[in-house]
């Protein structure tokens, strides 16, 4: 398939499975090496209300992703760049990344959409694990669908980190499995009441949780905060007198075992 411009070709290489109300695909440019994501509207009506807004937000200098758009053969594409990448969900599902490099994954795109300016609807769709990709060198790829057009008025930044903290519950799954890092489940909440103003505000916070995180011992990531484990934890907490006594019928065993 082949879409043409005055003043360029497309060669579509392949459609990315979004199930969406446009079709997607990853195009070739003739006479330039790199990679195109183009997003195909058909829907006239969408057409008619869409483009200003699509035009307007081409022409934003920080919006660097967003290449072009144009008419052809009575659908409206928008021309977005792309690179070879697998989505945060296949990553998950195949390459099994630690926690430190799953927070340099969430990093990387809050500072994609911070440095980008994206208004929330272009952060709203591009807020999910198959859409969110990644380069071999970790480089963030944002994915767009232009799904829901016609409701971009109503994407306001309390529904972009609610849907963010659908990702966000994908990427760090064994973790909140395990409760064994309860920062995530905290920072989740923030991110279900929509409680930051915009991405920056985000970032920040999210920047103060990471390095909250990372100074922690890493066995304190991996242990499994199983029913037990918390009530351990809660005595502990709140029965100093209770903890003193099992420290020391601890300490007196090991007496016994090492005089035997």
């Amino acid at each position: 398939m082949v879409i043409k411009t005055l003043e360029a070709t497309y060669s579509v290489q392949r459609q990315l499975p979004y199930a969406q109300d446009n079709r997607v695909f990853v195009c070739e440019k003739e006479g330039v090496n790199d990679l195109f994501l183009l997003v195909e509207i058909a829907d006239k009506e969408t057409i008619r209300t869409a483009v200003d807004f699509l035009s307007s937000a081409k022409r934003m200098p920080e919006f660097s992703d967003f290449i072009d758009c144009f008419f052809a053969e009575e659908n409206f594409y928008a021309v977005f760049a792309f690179y070879n990448s697998k989505s945060l969900e296949e990553i998950l599902k195949e390459d099994h990344p630690t926690l430190p490099e799953r927070l340099a994954m969430v990093r990387e795109i809050l500072e994609k959409w911070m440095l980008q300016k994206l208004p929330p609807y272009f952060s709203y769709d591009t807020a999910r694990v198959d859409y969110i990709r990644f380069t071999a060198g970790t480089k963030s790829v944002l994915a767009f669908a232009l799904s829901n057009l016609a409701q971009r008025d109503e994407i306001t930044f309390e529904k972009v980190q609610q849907r963010f903290s659908k990702l966000w519950e994908a990427a760090f799954a064994e973790e909140f499995a395990k409760k064994s890092v309860p920062e995530l489940e905290r920072f989740k909440e923030t991110l279900d009441k929509g409680v930051y103003e915009d991405v920056p505000a985000l970032f920040v916070a999210y920047d103060k949780l990471e390095e909250e995180i990372l100074k922690q011992p890493e066995g304190e990531w991996e242990a499994s905060k199983t029913w037990p484990f918390r009530l351990w934890e809660k005595i502990k907490a709140g029965f100093p007198a209770v903890k003193r006594i099992i420290e020391f019928i601890l300490l007196f065993a090991a007496f016994m075992f090492q005089i035997k």
